[in-house]
């Protein structure tokens, strides 16, 4: 027998093992997923006996958020989705009065656990039930005509879960207008009263800032800031790359919902060397390796604004130099580097026909799509 013949034998042998091995391998795997995913059943079912049963909610939803990565990571066909609690008038009305009556007798522990309560079932509801639980939270007056007391509690977990359910509530527009009530100038003062005495990076600091962010579109919210400085304050204390990204992006995102609106833009026109300055430090700011694309989006936003109020500022050589840090920048994918060059042409050529409120990608509640914030850094919610 030739060696080619043997070879040729030795290979045939070979890729026929390889096959059976490749075969009993996918076998096994197919196996492996199909008792994964009876086993994803039967913990889907085991946790609605227990929410039967009434097991605490926020057990139960943290089992849910678990099921929902084991869904994902073994291609388990979809729960259908049940209704949140928080769909229900009767049981918000209810958490209400208890919550009213833990604030009233100091029973801060029982009021940081119903709070966080809240916060897991609305983060584990379903997207398209998130505006209707919104809805329902403020229709109920969730927090009893409490919210100054509420805002104003030492409590560490108290204040973590009101500020979180404020942050919440401010996703659509009703919300917000349930937040400010009759008195957006006090209720706004009292927020930015507490951003300012929180510990840096802190995750309450970030709920403050993330609501602060949504109800700058308000008009009422922009004059309160403005008479407040708190634009000054922003820049100050929160325009600083050694923070969380989120406080620098939201931090940047209401200097460009305050200097985008009429009465921002007033103030502006009111003080040239003021709005002068104000462009410089951002463009400083911008001018960073580290700084996220989407802060320097929002400092080129604002410098748009003055040049556009101011045409014989010349910012050209700072904003080339923004332009060329972003340039090293790696690409998002959300368009949000190609909007930056555009604007920054526009301001160097002089060209105001961009509507920098409206390209603000956080500069309204979008229709269908609501998120509540959650941070990988926060302790353990329950």
């Amino acid at each position: 027998m030739s060696q080619d013949h043997i070879d040729q034998n030795i290979k045939k042998k070979t890729q026929s093992a390889t096959k059976k091995q490749l075969e009993e391998l996918k076998q096994a795997h197919e196996n492996l997923l199909r008792s994964s995913k009876k086993v994803y059943k039967i913990a889907v079912n085991a946790v609605k006996l227990l929410e039967d049963h009434h097991l605490e909610q926020e057990i139960t939803a943290l089992y849910k958020m678990q099921l929902s990565q084991a869904q994902y990571d073994i291609g388990a066909k979809p729960l259908k989705s049940t209704e949140s609690s928080l769909m229900s008038n009767m049981y918000i009305q209810g958490l209400r009065n208890q919550m009213t009556h833990m604030l009233q007798t100091n029973d801060y522990p029982n009021l940081s656990r119903e709070l966080a309560k809240i916060r897991v079932e609305c983060i584990s509801a379903p997207v398209n039930q998130r505006r209707g639980i919104v809805d329902t939270l403020q229709k109920n007056d969730i927090f009893g005509a409490n919210i100054s007391q509420m805002i104003g509690v030492k409590n560490k977990g108290v204040k973590n879960g009101t500020f979180a359910l404020v942050s919440i509530l401010c996703t659509t527009e009703d919300g917000k207008n349930y937040i400010l009530g009759d008195n957006p100038s006090g209720i706004t003062t009292l927020l930015m009263k507490q951003l300012e005495a929180q510990e840096r990076n802190s995750i309450t600091q970030r709920f403050i800032i993330s609501a602060l962010s949504k109800l700058s579109l308000e008009d009422p919210v922009v004059e309160c800031m403005i008479n407040s400085q708190f634009h000054s304050w922003i820049l100050s204390n929160l325009m600083k790359h050694d923070l969380h990204e989120f406080i620098q992006s939201f931090a940047s995102a209401i200097l460009v919902n305050i200097f985008s609106s009429n009465y921002g833009k007033d103030y502006l026109r009111a003080n040239k060397e003021i709005s002068d300055s104000i462009a410089r430090k951002l463009l400083v700011f911008a001018n960073h390796e580290n700084v996220p694309l989407d802060v320097a989006f929002h400092c080129i936003l604002c410098v748009y604004v003055i040049s556009e109020i101011f045409q014989d500022i010349n910012f050209n050589q700072d904003i080339t130099q923004v332009v060329e840090e972003v340039w090293k920048t790696p690409d998002t994918g959300d368009g949000t580097k190609s909007r930056i060059f555009k604007i920054s042409n526009n301001i160097i050529n002089r060209k105001h026909d961009y509507n920098s409120k409206s390209m603000h990608k956080k500069d309204k509640v979008e229709d269908d799509v609501i998120y509540f914030e959650c941070f990988n850094d926060e302790a353990p919610i329950v």
